[in-house]
C-alpha cells in the first residue's frame, strides 16, 4: 500500500471483519476524507436518487406536506441522513 505500516496493517486486518464492521470503516474513512479535503463522492445509488429527484421536481412531482412523514427513507438517503445525525431516521 504505502509507507504507512500501521495504515497498511490496519487494512490487512480489515479484510478479514464482518462485512458491517468493514462498511463502517468505509463510511468513516469517506467522512474523514470529506472532512479534511472537502470532497464527497457520490456512490452510483446516491448519483441515480439524485438523478430522479432532479427529473421528478422538473416534471412537477412534488410530495404533499403529509407525504415525508409517511414514508420510509431511501437507503442512499439514510447513510447521508445518519453521516448528519439527521433526526428522520
Amino acid at each position: 500500500m504505502g509507507d504507512n505500516k500501521p495504515l497498511d496493517a490496519l487494512m490487512e486486518r480489515a479484510a478479514s471483519w464482518p462485512e458491517e464492521a468493514q462498511a463502517d470503516l468505509v463510511r468513516f474513512m469517506i467522512d474523514t476524507e470529506a472532512k479534511h479535503f472537502g470532497v464527497y463522492r457520490l456512490s452510483d445509488a446516491e448519483r441515480a436518487a439524485i438523478q430522479k429527484s432532479l427529473e421528478d421536481a422538473q416534471a412537477g412531482r412534488f410530495a404533499s406536506d403529509e407525504e415525508p412523514a409517511t414514508r420510509k427513507l431511501p437507503n442512499c438517503l439514510r447513510v447521508i441522513a445518519a453521516r448528519h445525525e439527521d433526526p428522520l431516521l
